[in-house]
């Protein structure tokens, strides 16, 4: 049985690619749009940014620290742990989908660029906190994806 369809379309990348905006959808929802876009539109706007950006963090392990440090290590462990392993899919998904998205190097500038527009988009609509330590733990996940997909592969040529 073949993968490609009559028009030469693999059926598979076309499968993962959707599952990708499936998943982009989500995040974009969790991670930003978590309320009506009428509500996202009345908190934006300068007096929010100013407000987030007193409140974001910018340096780099102060979030991580403050959470392993913290008294219900249970809570802090989800919370580090969740921003690293929901965006595997981010490492995974569109190397399977696009045969331009293959290397680690377009992974991690891709992966880079969608975190970063959940990150600032965060920022300016009010929804969410701007944390450095977000980025990098994403980061993380998102290579763990990668590698995910790196097995996936060399099992695939065996």
């Amino acid at each position: 049985m073949s993968l490609n369809n009559e028009n030469g379309i693999n059926n598979r990348s076309t499968l993962y690619g959707l599952l990708f905006l499936i998943y982009l959808l989500i995040v974009a929802k969790l991670g930003v749009v978590r309320v009506p876009l009428a509500n996202v539109l009345d908190n934006a706007g300068i007096q929010t940014l100013q407000m987030k950006l007193q409140t974001a963090n910018f340096v780099l392990f102060d979030t991580i620290k403050m959470y392993l440090e913290y008294r219900y290590p249970f809570w802090s462990h989800v919370n580090l742990l969740g921003n690293i392993f929901a965006f595997v899919p981010l490492g995974l998904l569109p190397p399977l989908a696009f045969k331009r998205l293959r290397s680690a190097r377009h992974v991690f500038f891709f992966s880079l660029f969608v975190i970063l527009c959940v990150e600032v988009g965060q920022l300016f609509t009010g929804l969410g906190q701007f944390d450095v330590d977000d980025i990098f733990l994403n980061l993380i996940g998102a290579m763990l994806g990668y590698a995910l997909y790196l097995v996936i592969k060399k099992r695939k040529t065996k």
